[in-house]
């Protein structure tokens, strides 16, 4: 009698259990393959995302491996290991006669981030590794809030470690930001010198000598920077080609 009361007990809560997950789960939709960055949680600038969109074609034509860049707003309550599985399965990155895809996602709202290696790449791109590149490279930068570099520097590693034959590190470079250098400080004594040549043009130029002045140059254009920006890579010929996954890679929370 004990056992059919919980029995009883337990056989609801086991479904509310079990609606939840079905719900949570429905609640992450893997998009669109669109190209080789699909930023949905807009993280990354435009600068960044083109120079990434470039380095992965690159990488893809060249004959390396597919990596993908995909940042989503919400897992929506799954696992991110889960969400990038059901990712990798859908889009199947890489190709069906070597594996070689690697799945870079990262969900804003959670703050986690997860490498997912093809089974091509597992043994060029170890657990290990993948962890070492999220921990020690793009989660720090994270938590800085500079999502640019992180990404940038997160994709540069991993393709390092399963093409090192192929240099996509020109393509990513000028995307990393640096902070800009400080003016040089003179000391007291140029200021005085500074000063006193100061003086001694104004004296040349705007004093009395047959009315000579400084002339205003008129019609003189200083520009922009050459009007908008350029237009975005062309999102065709990329998807995927039937690579396979089996859970490697690493994850990460900032």
């Amino acid at each position: 009698m004990r056992t059919l009361s919980r029995a009883i007990i337990r056989g609801p809560v086991f479904a509310a259990v079990l609606a939840f997950s079905v719900a949570a789960g429905a609640a992450f939709e893997v998009p669109e393959l669109t190209g080789p960055v699909v930023d949905d949680a807009g993280l990354l600038s435009r600068t960044a995302e083109a120079s990434l969109e470039s380095a992965l074609r690159r990488l893809k034509d060249s004959g390396g491996s597919q990596l993908q860049v995909l940042t989503v707003p919400s897992l929506g309550g799954v696992s991110i290991e889960d969400a990038s599985i059901r990712v990798a399965e859908k889009w199947r990155l890489g190709t069906e006669k070597d594996d070689r895809g690697v799945l870079l996602l990262i969900a804003r709202d959670d703050r986690e981030a997860r490498i997912e290696v093809g089974q091509g790449n597992e043994g060029d791109l170890t657990d290990a590794q993948a962890k070492r590149i999220i921990e020690d490279s793009m989660m720090p930068l994270f938590r800085a809030g500079d999502f640019d570099s992180g990404v940038i520097v997160g994709v540069y590693q991993i393709a390092r470690a399963t093409d090192p034959s192929i240099d996509i590190k020109p393509l990513l470079e000028g995307s990393i930001r640096r902070p800009a250098p400080s003016p040089p400080r003179l000391p007291v004594n140029a200021w005085v010198v500074l000063a006193i040549l100061i003086w001694f043009v104004l004296t040349q130029f705007m004093g009395g000598g047959g009315g000579r002045g400084l002339r205003r140059r008129s019609g003189v254009h200083y520009g922009g920077w050459g009007g908008g920006r350029g237009g975005w890579p062309s999102g065709g010929g990329w998807k995927g080609g039937g690579g396979g996954f089996s859970g490697g890679g690493a994850s990460g929370r900032w």
